[in-house]
């Protein structure tokens, strides 16, 4: 019975160390309410500068509530600068973190949790890890009405990228872009 108690007791400790979240922007809690022009003026988006490839969020430096947008527009989204006849406008935001240490085995992975998308034309997202790329098309939303701060009909989903050996001691950067498609609204991101 004391092994069987103490067994369980180191996984239980094994599963906490593996599960470390290092940094968060937002909780996992199906609201926009921590996040910039939440929960419904994505239309302010460029008024507030968000989306440009010079803007950062600085882990530990900024505020989510003033400096994270709670949606990120698509190259769709004629309200974020893509214009008919004018060009594709892509937006992009791009977080700033520093490791003191790491090392080879250490289980970081990059979780997006995602809201909510567009119900008709879906965004083909691009994170970018420290140079290294990853995409993925995200299921259409059953209604837009969350961009607007309905979210009674959301379709969460989340996206979760193994980072062992690409997070490295001192700078690193995420960067998240939607290159096709339209809006998708973030709950969460962590690492």
């Amino acid at each position: 019975m004391k092994k069987t108690v103490v067994l369980f007791y180191l996984i239980s400790i094994a599963n906490l160390i593996q599960a470390q979240i290092v940094w968060n922007i937002g909780e996992k809690d199906k609201n926009t309410a921590g996040f910039a022009l939440a929960p419904d003026k994505y239309a302010d988006f460029l008024k507030n500068d968000f989306g440009w490839e010079d803007k950062y969020f600085i882990i530990g430096w900024s505020n989510p509530k003033t400096d994270f947008p709670y949606v990120l527009p698509g190259t769709s989204d004629v309200w974020a600068g893509s214009l008919n006849g004018a060009g594709i406008r892509t937006q992009e935001i791009n977080i700033l973190f520093r490791m003191k240490e790491t090392g080879s085995g250490t289980g970081y992975k990059l979780v997006v949790d995602v809201l909510d998308a567009h119900s008709k034309n879906p965004p083909l997202l691009k994170i970018t890890v420290n140079g290294h790329v990853y995409k993925t098309v995200l299921p259409k939303g059953k209604s837009d009405a969350s961009l607007t701060g309905d979210y009674s009909q959301i379709t969460p989903n989340t996206i979760e990228i193994p980072l062992d050996d690409i997070i490295k001691t001192g700078s690193n950067t995420v960067q998240l872009k939607v290159i096709e498609g339209s809006w998708l609204i973030l709950d969460d991101v962590r690492l």
